[in-house]
């Protein structure tokens, strides 16, 4: 059964471990930045005018078709939104194993999710510093505690 890490590098094309300092390079270089642009035009009333010397089913069509493309042009930027934040996950994860390899993907995920918790706010890199003292706390404890050796 495949994990996780190796399912998404599948996904991506991606065939290698990261480091943190590769997941910080990707985050400067625009790796998780989507080409999708969201869209400007909003969902409009189903009692919208467009064309005030047209009919109401003529205005209703109008609507139906305008919110149509809108909430097309939304799932496709939230899929791609979803693509880039699942890459950086599982960059990121790989980071954490690299850099702790006694632990699992499982134990690598929840320090993921933490430092998500922390820093999504202000963007990947406080993500990346975030997971980045997280390892450095779990390093300590590890090497306190003579698991490394196991």
């Amino acid at each position: 059964m495949n994990t996780e890490v190796e399912v998404a590098y599948t996904i991506i094309g991606e065939k290698k471990r990261f480091t943190f300092e590769d997941v910080r390079t990707n985050v400067r270089n625009g790796v998780f930045e989507g080409k999708v642009e969201y869209p400007e035009d909003g969902i409009l009333k189903y009692d919208h005018v467009f064309d005030e010397d047209q009919s109401v089913r003529w205005n209703r069509e109008q609507v139906s078709q305008h919110n149509s493309i809108v909430r097309s042009a939304k799932d496709s930027w939230t899929a791609e939104q979803n693509l880039m934040y699942n890459r950086f996950r599982t960059q990121l994860i790989s980071a954490i194993m690299d850099d702790i390899r006694c632990i699992s993907e499982e134990t690598a995920s929840k320090i993921f999710d933490e430092a998500w918790s922390d820093g999504h706010s202000s963007g990947y890199e406080s993500v990346i510093d975030a997971a980045d003292r997280l390892v450095d706390f779990f390093s300590i404890i590890i090497k306190m505690e003579g698991w490394d050796e196991k």
